[in-house]
């Protein structure tokens, strides 16, 4: 017979593989549901809890990326799990080249 203790580990472990497949998951999406002007620019970085973050290249790039696409890039990513997964995206200027 299982001690609690061992079912409760066991329980932790999977939910720790199903939220690592999840981010995992959500990053190689990316590349899917942008359009290959903004993977130009862009480079997500990690997916915590609802939200998604990535960076941008360049200010302005930001700017617009979050002003026109940011919506449309959520609803794709939420479309693809079939369900609601992504809340947001967070985009911050960096270097990723």
């Amino acid at each position: 017979m299982n001690h609690i203790k061992d079912i409760l580990n066991d329980v932790l472990h999977n939910l720790e593989h199903k939220k690592k497949d999840l981010t995992t998951s959500v990053l190689e999406i990316w590349d899917e549901c942008a359009d290959s002007v903004i993977k130009k620019h862009t480079k997500p970085q990690r997916y915590y809890n609802g939200y998604l973050f990535v960076l941008v290249d360049d200010a302005s790039w930001s700017f617009e990326i979050s002003r026109k696409y940011k919506k449309d890039i959520i609803d794709k990513i939420n479309n693809r799990f079939e369900k609601k997964i992504l809340k947001g995206i967070y985009f911050r200027i960096g270097d990723f080249n």
